[in-house]
């Protein structure tokens, strides 16, 4: 949980877990597809057609499954449907959209059927794919803004103890983003103190956590931008996720190693409302993205008030080569929550 992809889409801090199969020989994944089964009974109820056309065409799907009336289990990203399911959803034609966030452009359809699975049904093949879950059961997450994955849990916390156990290694990320030739050797593990991931870093009266361009709607996320810490390295990382308000150029993942005082790259619910800029710079290079612009910019920060911040993406190596005093200009763009 908590892996950010404003490429994606992706501004905030992602409510489901990625999923890489990896071949038993050990040898780069190559589009190679294998079964996905259900991890328990559940009824589906909404399929959703994702046609995306750019920047790559590609098709799969997105399924919403109940195990009781307050779990939802959802897989995304899954490339072929079982013949026999495909036949039992039918027609996939209700509520059609198009969707861009100036770089990702998709069209996408839906469909509401009632199916029994049972657990270990085999509902498609895909070489990758997205695992998530809601528990209505649980409190919501104390965001500062309302919003629709506040129910979030992980999946793997709802498996036995012995079943979890053997995925607990497995959760980390790729060193690279080209999916075709990973290797084991390109796993990074999550340090001890990530465990499954988080997506809620809003801390009130700080900076931290995810923010909202004004006049623009809470979904899709593409306009927001989110200041959070690291999915891998929770301890000693932090996240920018800038998504496209402060243009397209600026897209990305900006992360780099946190300090605890000072003005430059301080953790972010240090930050408290007044007339202090603070400059971020030495950004982490990461997977994910087909650019990185992070590499080549600083990020400077103010806070207005508790639910306002100003943000301004320029370019420079680093802070202190920026300049000795550092001030927003015209170019900051304003967020709320």
């Amino acid at each position: 949980l908590g892996k950010t992809n404003p490429y994606g889409g992706h501004v905030f801090p992602t409510d489901h877990h990625y999923v890489l199969h990896r071949r038993a020989d050990n040898m780069p994944l190559s589009g190679i597809q294998s079964d996905v089964r259900a991890p328990s009974d559940m009824r589906l109820l909404m399929v959703v057609l994702d046609q995306t056309t750019a920047p790559v065409a590609r098709t799969d799907y997105m399924l919403y499954f109940y195990a009781c009336d307050q779990v939802q289990v959802m897989f995304f990203h899954i490339q072929n449907l079982t013949p026999s399911l495909k036949e039992s959803i039918g027609e996939i034609a209700e509520n059609c959209q198009s969707v861009t966030n100036g770089v990702v452009k998709s069209n996408t359809c839906e469909a509401y059927p009632n199916i029994a699975i049972k657990a270990g049904d085999v509902i498609g093949r895909t070489n990758s794919y997205d695992f998530g879950m809601e528990d209505y059961r649980k409190p919501k997450l104390p965001f500062q803004h309302a919003v629709r994955t506040a129910y979030t849990v992980s999946p793997y916390d709802y498996f036995t103890a012995e079943i979890r156990s053997m995925y607990q290694p497995f959760l980390g990320d790729a060193s690279k983003s080209d999916q075709a030739t990973l290797l084991p050797s390109d796993f990074v593990a999550r340090d001890a103190n990530t465990g499954m991931g988080s997506i809620m870093y809003d801390v009130a009266g700080t900076a931290s956590g995810n923010w909202y361009k004004p006049g623009q709607p809470d979904f899709p996320e593409s306009p927001h931008v989110s200041l959070h810490g690291d999915y891998i390295k929770a301890t000693t990382q932090r996240h920018f996720s800038i998504g496209s308000s402060l243009g397209t150029s600026e897209i990305g993942r900006y992360a780099f190693a946190v300090e605890f005082s000072g003005t430059v790259n301080l953790d972010f619910d240090r930050i408290v409302p007044g007339p202090t800029v603070y400059c971020y710079d030495r950004f982490i290079t990461q997977s994910g993205a087909p650019t990185n612009p992070a590499k080549t910019r600083i990020v400077l920060v103010r806070m207005d008030s508790a639910n306002e911040i100003q943000i301004e993406t320029r370019i420079a190596e680093s802070c202190a080569k920026a300049g000795p005093t550092l001030e927003l200009t015209a170019k900051a763009v304003r967020f709320v929550r």
